[in-house]
């Protein structure tokens, strides 16, 4: 009986025992977590959770279900494909499982459930891998993750596992993910800034430290312009000092900008003339609590996202206002045909070749160089650069190199551009020069005998034609420099000749002997010379038989002397077709009694004799041949009609 009641108390007593431990006192599970350091203020980073079964008890001892949650300052984002708030079944999970996944609304926790197969003791350790978690200013920093509760059942029941701390050394458990560094935000401001005129202007920017209290302070930035933009200089409201470098500006020292505080650059910029641009971004900031921006700790930003600047088109032209007028090579190019005043209506000194230059919307800064270059036509020009005052570059020294026709020109300066070539004009090569009071040229072949413009003798009247000049004192009576001049006839009896004065007013006689008209066209002899003067190229009119377009029936001299000077020239008679112009038109030749000038053209000699020769070298029999005597004080075409 005391041996049955023995093993009955020894029966009792280990069945107390038995009761006495926790059920789950075998089930163990290891949790690691990645040993890598996250950021503070980051969003988006990755972090794997891995959960070992390393239960030694036989019996029930596989996890089916458990829950993680995040340390405080973390909120998890998505765990595979579920994002935040969601719930989705049969999800693979690291280690060849399925399971129900569960985020947690505030992204606190994240729940696993219905794990399949269940996770066996040693089997296969089970992980959620690369986890998006997002890492606020101010989180645990010691970043311990909390398994609250593992079960063997699959819906967060049944028996639970407890942590391996130190049952089973050879399996340490990893529960931190630390933080390392400071939150560090900042957001530029305004996003968008007020557009900066062509050519250069100011822009202002905000960093605006959004780092939360006992975050960092800013103590250095840099930041670079959009294309188009070069910073030449600045102020920070911080008193720090500004240093641009082309299309950068990097601000260091001054007061540190702590959190909630903002510093404020005021920036000079420079921008291409004339044309605008549409917004664009500002790039490349770095914002640091080093004294450098490139050192120390970066900040996070711009939250916001970069500021934009645009720029704003204004009015450009390079137009001529003096335009060039048709010279010789080696003389001025200016406004005035030949430089003759006489050429301009009325009568002024020529201007020399300018140019306005309107850069952003303002006339030219004055010592802006404008350059001239020769658009068409072949001409060479030299003395070509000019500077500007008070927006007009005015080309004193411009002159011809190379002969050419039809030139024109364009002007560039300040980066600005002609858009519109100057008039045409023709550079030419003279025919020579002639030397004050006795300079002479004539036509080739010379006349046999020889033409002499100062004789009173008939030329020859054989039937050859040909033209001899010789030049007279100045009007003035005194002498100069030689002149360049050009001398030319066409067989339609149309003469020209054009010579830049120099500035003198030189006085030259030529005589013409004109090509043979047969008597039986002309029988009354009565062809008299029509001359122009004041116009550069001109135009005989609709009908060559008259005196028409740019020309007039030409005046007698008062005396056929060269050297006369302005005596030499006749009054202009208040008669047709003198009388007939008025205003501005042709005012040269308006009568003396209307304008006070006297002719510039005068016709010393005229007349003609009866053809004579030996054919058949020398035959003028049946022919007239007329010759004219001229004394010119002006750029002079002269017909026979």
């Amino acid at each position: 009986m005391n041996g049955m009641r023995k093993v009955v108390f020894f029966l009792t007593a280990m069945m107390l025992a038995a009761f006495a431990l926790p059920a789950s006192a075998d089930k163990v599970y290891q949790l690691t977590m990645s040993s890598s350091s996250l950021a503070a203020g980051v969003p988006g980073q990755s972090v794997t959770m891995q959960i070992n079964n390393i239960s030694s008890d036989a019996g029930n001892s596989n996890t089916s279900s458990f829950k993680l949650n995040a340390p405080a300052g973390f909120t998890i984002q998505q765990v595979y494909t579920v994002s935040r708030g969601q719930t989705k079944n049969t999800v693979a999970v690291g280690g060849g499982y399925t399971a129900t996944v569960q985020v947690l609304n505030d992204g606190s926790a994240v729940w696993v459930s219905n794990i399949q197969v269940p996770l066996k003791p040693f089997g296969a350790a089970l992980q959620l891998a690369n986890m998006k978690v997002d890492v606020s200013c101010s989180p645990d920093r010691t970043g311990l993750w909390v398994l609250p509760g593992v079960w063997t059942g699959s819906g967060f029941s049944g028996q639970t596992f407890t942590l391996n701390t130190t049952q089973y050394p050879q399996y340490p458990s990893i529960r931190n993910t630390s933080v390392s560094g400071i939150c560090a935000n900042y957001t530029i401001t305004p996003t968008t800034t007020a557009a900066v005129n062509a050519g250069g202007g100011s822009v202002s920017l905000s960093f605006n430290n959004t780092s939360p209290a006992g975050g960092a302070s800013i103590a250095s930035l840099s930041i670079t312009a959009p294309t188009n933009f070069t910073i030449t200089g600045g102020t920070a409201n911080n008193g720090g000092t500004v240093t641009p470098s082309g299309s950068t500006v990097t601000v260091t020292g001054g007061s540190a900008v702590a959190p909630g505080s903002s510093v404020t650059l005021n920036l000079t910029v420079t921008t291409p003339n004339c044309n605008g641009a549409n917004a664009a971004l500002w790039s490349a900031a770095q914002v640091s609590t080093g004294a450098t921006p490139n050192a120390a700790t970066q900040f996070s930003g711009p939250t916001n996202g970069y500021p934009s600047t645009g720029i704003t088109a204004l009015p450009c032209s390079a137009t001529f206002v003096d335009q060039p007028a048709t010279t010789f090579v080696g003389s001025a190019i200016s406004d005035t045909a030949y430089n003759n005043p006489n050429n301009n209506q009325p009568v002024r000194a020529p201007k020399p070749v300018s140019v306005n230059l309107v850069i952003n919307g303002s006339a030219a800064a004055d010592g802006t160089v404008v350059t001239l270059s020769v658009d068409t036509g072949g001409c060479g020009i030299s003395s070509n650069t000019a500077s500007t005052s008070g927006g007009v570059a005015k080309f004193n020294n411009l002159s011809g190199a190379t002969a050419g026709t039809d030139c024109t020109l364009g002007a560039s300066g300040g980066g600005v551009n002609s858009t519109v070539d100057s008039s045409s004009f023709d550079l030419v090569g003279p025919a020579g020069i002639l030397a004050c009071a006795g300079g002479n040229a004539s036509s080739s072949p010379a006349i046999v005998p020889p033409l002499d413009p100062r004789s009173s003798t008939p030329p020859a009247s054989d039937g050859q034609s040909g033209w001899a000049l010789v030049r007279g004192k100045n009007t003035d009576g005194g002498c100069g420099p030689d002149i360049p001049y050009t001398f030319s006839c066409d067989a339609n009896r149309n003469c020209q000749f054009n010579e830049d004065s120099l500035g003198q007013h030189p006085s030259i006689e030529y005589v013409i002997l004109w090509p043979k008209i047969l008597v039986g066209s002309d029988p009354t002899a009565d062809k008299q010379p029509c001359v122009s003067w004041g116009v550069a190229d001109p135009d005989p009119g609709p009908d060559a038989g008259v005196c028409g377009g740019d020309y007039v029936p030409g005046l007698g001299c008062n005396t056929d002397n060269v050297d006369g000077g302005d005596a030499v020239m006749p009054d202009i008679p208040a008669i047709p077709p003198f009388s007939n112009f008025t205003g501005s038109d042709h005012p040269q030749y308006q009568p003396t009694s209307v304008t006070g000038q006297k002719a510039k053209v005068c016709i010393a000699q005229h007349g003609f004799t009866a053809g004579t020769g030996v054919p058949p070298a020398q035959n003028a029999i049946g022919y007239l041949i007329y010759w004219t005597k001229v004394i010119d004080q002006s750029d002079t075409g002269i017909r026979l009609p």
